[in-house]
């Protein structure tokens, strides 16, 4: 195992996360619930990531949304920071 310093840790990994794996991210918490969308990419079809986070146990668990459910909002300054062809993932 790695130590804590290597973590993946959220919501500072959101966009990482998006841009790499090309799909939104939703991220649900005990505290903060956000969606990051990728930067860098054109819209696409690939399914969106879920994680929730355990706060007790600082452990991720990913999951499947049902078609249509609500999902958090975006995450504040994404627009200004976005390229021009990835404004249709909103």
């Amino acid at each position: 195992p790695c130590s804590k310093d290597y973590w993946m840790s959220m919501p500072s990994f959101g966009y990482v996360i998006a841009n790499t794996f090309q799909r939104p991210v939703h991220y649900f918490s005990k505290y903060h619930s956000l969606t990051f969308l990728p930067d860098n990419v054109p819209l696409n079809q690939n399914t969106s990531i879920v994680f929730i986070y355990i706060l007790e146990r600082q452990h991720f668990v990913a999951m499947k949304l049902k078609p249509n459910v609500p999902v958090p909002p975006i995450a504040n300054g994404w627009e200004e920071i976005c390229v021009k062809n990835c404004k249709l993932w909103k």
